[in-house]
C-alpha cells in the first residue's frame, strides 16, 4: 500500500507541475520588464499539492516548478539571486501545506471556516513567495531603482504590483475551491 501512495503522489505532483506550468508560461494576464506576471492561477496547483500532500511535497513540487520555470526564459545575475527568485521562492509554496494541516482541518468544521484556512494557505505560500523575490530584488536588482528611491522601497513595490493581484486572485480561487477539492481527495484516499 505503501508504494500506492508514492506513485499516486508522484502522478499528483506532475498533474500540479504541468497544470502550473501552462497556465503560467500561456496564459499570462499581464507581464513585468525585469520578470514576474500575475497568470491565471498558475501558483494554485502548486498550493494545493502541498496541502494535499503536506508541506514536504509541496516545497519540493515547487522547486521542480522553478526550475522548469527558469528554463522558459527566466534571469540569472547570480546562483544566489537564481536560487532566491526560482527554486526557494516557488518552494515556499508548499508552506500551504503547514496551513492546510489536516489535524487543525478537522477543528474547522464549517465549509466558512475551511474555506477562510485555505485563504490563510493561499497568503503564507505566496507570501513566503514574495519575501523571496524582495530579498533578490534589493540584492542583486537595485540598480532598477529610479534615483533618489531607496532600493528597498523600489523592490517592494515591484514584488507587489504582481504579486499581490496573484495573492488575491489565488485567495479567491482557493476560497471557494479548495474545501470541496480536498473532501474530494480525502474521499478517494
Amino acid at each position: 500500500m505503501k508504494n500506492g501512495i508514492a506513485v499516486r503522489t508522484i502522478v499528483e505532483a506532475g498533474m500540479m507541475l504541468a497544470l502550473a506550468t501552462v497556465l503560467g508560461q500561456f496564459i499570462r494576464i499581464f507581464t513585468l520588464p525585469y520578470g514576474g506576471s500575475v497568470t491565471a492561477g498558475s501558483m494554485i496547483p502548486l498550493l494545493l499539492i502541498g496541502m494535499m500532500r503536506g508541506p514536504s511535497v509541496g516545497i519540493a513540487v515547487g522547486i521542480l516548478y522553478g526550475i522548469i520555470d527558469y528554463s522558459f526564459g527566466g534571469w540569472m545575475v547570480s546562483v544566489v539571486q537564481w536560487l532566491l527568485d526560482y527554486p526557494i521562492a516557488f518552494g515556499a509554496l508548499g508552506l500551504a501545506g503547514v496551513v492546510w494541516n489536516p489535524a487543525r482541518k478537522g477543528l474547522v468544521n464549517s465549509r466558512w471556516g475551511q474555506s477562510l484556512l485555505a485563504v490563510a494557505a493561499a497568503v503564507v505560500g505566496l507570501g513566503g513567495r514574495f519575501i523571496s523575490h524582495f530579498y533578490a530584488g534589493i540584492w542583486f536588482f537595485g540598480e532598477f531603482a529610479p534615483e533618489g528611491v531607496p532600493v528597498w522601497k523600489y523592490s517592494l513595490g515591484y514584488q507587489a504590483s504582481y504579486l499581490v493581484p496573484e495573492i488575491i486572485l489565488s485567495a479567491i480561487v482557493l476560497f471557494f475551491l479548495a474545501p470541496p477539492l480536498m473532501d474530494f481527495v480525502k474521499k478517494r484516499m
